[in-house]
């Protein structure tokens, strides 16, 4: 089956998980019961749901190096067997490490810095991205030092196809990217999660407040605030995740409430790391396969739930996923 799509996860990771039975104890020895590494980075937690939802049909733009970079690959070969290694840029430096405490219900992430990339390695990811045309392309996560901020938006220009698609699930240069999918007559549509949707539409959540923002009227005027900054034909849509709570979509005037079943009727929540790297695969490879963004995000949505009952990061049961997926609610809100 020929790649329909290129998933662009510049800034990778080794993952590690480490579990413990009662609460972390600060200043004090805490024993685990359960570690193990693997696949980390918004990227690559994409891609593998993108390869897991439709097998074969997309491949990974990724830079990585060292030993943890190493693991990284291998734990990538095991998820998605045959990979597309052609877009994966050895580094000098090496690959950071992210590390998941779970402990008491509760996850905390450790992230450690990136490492630099040098011009010549970034050189050589343009060359092997210039060889390939592209219906979709789907740009995930912040970029590593030595990679410019509008490196999103060039190889959008230069690798999708005349009319396609670019899902981008982060927040900075969507001017650049927008204007770059309108110069092939491409479409794009923006994945963030509510608290980030609000930080760029200009109404931040305060410093030390929940994660989630659990208020559908604000959450679709900034949408709409960003989707007036951005000001572009281009614009297919802007989706929104909110932990627990109904995502949200913004496709031309209408505004999109989804809802999903309770988690607790599939069993428990083992992470929700990586759950919105998850969805942000599923609506990509979903969204090649019709024009309907909202359609596809539900879809997508369903993926990242059903991917909080597994430990593993961008890790779901495709079942599990479909009976989620039969359970969403779409609702038109206005």
């Amino acid at each position: 089956m020929s790649t329909e799509g290129v998933v662009l996860g510049l800034n990778a990771a080794f993952q590690r998980r480490v579990a413990f039975e009662s609460p972390l104890a600060i200043g004090a020895v805490n024993r685990a019961a359960e570690s193990g590494g693997g696949v980390g980075g918004k990227g690559q937690g994409a891609y593998l749901a993108a390869a897991a939802a439709r097998p074969g049909r997309v491949a990974l733009a990724q830079f990585y190096g060292g030993d943890a970079g190493n693991a990284l690959a291998e734990a990538l070969r095991t998820r998605a067997p045959g990979a597309d290694e052609a877009l994966w840029i050895r580094t000098a430096s090496q690959t950071r490490i992210c590390t998941t405490l779970v402990a008491g219900g509760d996850a905390t992430e450790i992230v450690e810095p990136s490492g630099a990339v040098t011009e010549k390695e970034l050189d050589a990811l343009r060359a092997a991205l210039a060889s390939r045309t592209v219906p979709g392309l789907l740009a995930a996560g912040s970029l590593p030092p030595g990679v410019p901020a509008d490196f999103y938006s060039t190889c959008a220009a230069a690798t999708l196809s005349q009319g396609g698609k670019f899902l981008i699930d982060a927040v900075a240069g969507l001017e650049d990217a927008v204007n770059a999918a309108a110069s092939v007559g491409a479409r794009m549509v923006v994945k963030v999660n509510a608290r980030e949707l609000l930080s760029v539409a200009g109404d931040p959540l305060p410093a030390g407040s929940a994660d989630s923002v659990n208020d559908a009227a604000r959450t679709a005027r900034a949408a709409r605030a960003l989707a007036d900054k951005l000001s572009s034909d281009a614009l297919a849509g802007i989706l929104w995740t909110d932990g627990e709570h109904p995502g949200g979509a913004l496709v031309g005037d209408a505004v999109y409430a989804l809802a999903g079943p309770p988690l607790s009727e599939f069993g428990p929540i083992l992470s929700p790391i990586g759950a919105g790297d998850t969805v942000a695969g599923a609506t990509f490879v979903a969204w090649l396969e019709n024009d309907d963004p909202v359609r596809a995000f539900a879809y997508g949505l369903a993926c990242g739930a059903a991917s909080c009952l597994t430990a593993e990061n961008a890790v779901f049961d495709a079942d599990v996923a479909a009976a989620i997926h039969a359970q969403t609610v779409v609702t038109k809100a206005g």
